[in-house]
């Protein structure tokens, strides 16, 4: 691809950092390595501060004091987290170029790095990496303050995920298996081990602190397979209420202090940070991607979500079928591989 195309297909970053493009491969990454939430912003401003020359140049430069002016943190601190991203192993989800399906890679997220004595930071990022970001197709728009006023990793981590996929056409909702939550959380192997505690330590405090910083609700349902829940459905939607929506970022500017209170009155009634049952209607995520693979094997060209929609409507026209699962694959295959 020539610079000239990548110049039109990628969005800019404002010199100020205000906001920060992220590629989609780089938002759902599943740490292998333990990262904290200052090594997740750093790493963040490190992308944004080389992402309008990050194909041009192999090294980037930012100073201290760019750094520090977001990050209340000593300079021991900034190269511990240089050093903990140097480290990381991350398994990040790619389209394999020899047969267009998806792939995982094993990989680092930052190349070496030179340290001047009170000085700049010279960077790079690993050339694999580099190529992966080329081909990127999705961006997330951070705003560099909501990163800076979530309070966790957990919630950084769900409002990249939002921000990736809130302008998705269609799209309004994402199952992930409870092994994939905890990996999009960047949860450690050893921590909240139950359901339970997850819920209510990580995925139950991310969903409060995003829809309160963010124009936009987002909630989550478990979805049980027999007692055990296996699945976490993520929806998110626009807030309808314009004053709700002024008010979040109205939010970004005042004090932290009492945040926790004024949090807690704004859902305190509210149903959409809670979890509600099982759809009767629940197709599994191996149905939905088969029934993805039919249609883009028939060149229909049909979103899966859109034909989602058309079978959930005839089933609940003509009743609950007794295998979900096997309903929607037929359903594909007759209405949408060989319509009549």
């Amino acid at each position: 691809m020539s610079q000239q195309l990548q110049a039109l297909r990628f969005p800019k970053v404002p010199d100020d950092l205000s906001s920060i493009v992220k590629p989609e491969e780089l938002v759902d990454i599943v740490e292998m390595s333990p990262l904290t939430l200052q090594d997740r912003r750093i790493y963040n401003l490190l992308i944004g501060n080389a992402w309008n020359s990050i194909f041009a140049q192999k090294e980037h430069v930012i100073s201290r004091q760019e750094l520090t002016k977001y990050v209340e943190s000593n300079n021991q601190d900034i190269e511990a987290s240089l050093r903990r991203l140097m480290s990381a192993i991350v398994v990040i989800k790619i389209r394999s170029n020899r047969n267009g399906k998806p792939t995982t890679r094993q990989m680092q997220l930052l190349a070496e790095n030179d340290i001047e004595d009170r000085g700049p930071i010279t960077y790079k990022f690993p050339d694999a990496l580099v190529k992966i970001i080329k081909d990127t197709q999705i961006f997330a728009r951070l705003h560099t303050k909501v990163m800076f006023q979530l309070s966790s990793k957990y919630s950084l981590a769900l409002y990249e995920f939002l921000q990736k996929r809130k302008n998705l056409q269609f799209i309004d909702f994402e199952v992930l298996t409870v092994e994939e939550t905890r990996g999009l959380l960047g949860v450690g192997e050893n921590k909240l081990k139950s359901f339970g505690h997850l819920n209510d330590k990580a995925i139950k405090p991310a969903l409060q602190e995003v829809s309160f910083l963010t124009e936009y609700e987002i909630t989550a349902e478990p979805v049980r397979t027999g007692r055990s829940v296996t699945h976490v459905k993520f929806s998110w939607q626009k807030k309808r209420d314009i004053g709700a929506q002024i008010a979040a970022v109205e939010e970004w500017e005042r004090s932290t202090t009492g945040r926790k209170s004024r949090m807690h009155q704004n859902t305190e009634n509210v149903e959409t940070i809670t979890f509600s049952q099982k759809s009767d209607f629940y197709i599994s995520p191996g149905a939905l991607e088969k029934g993805r693979e039919l249609a883009m094997a028939a060149g229909t060209g049909w979103d899966i979500y859109a034909i989602k929609e058309q079978f959930l409507e005839y089933a609940r026209k003509n009743g609950k079928p007794d295998n979900v699962d096997g309903a929607f694959i037929g359903f594909v295959k007759k209405e949408v591989v060989t319509p009549p």
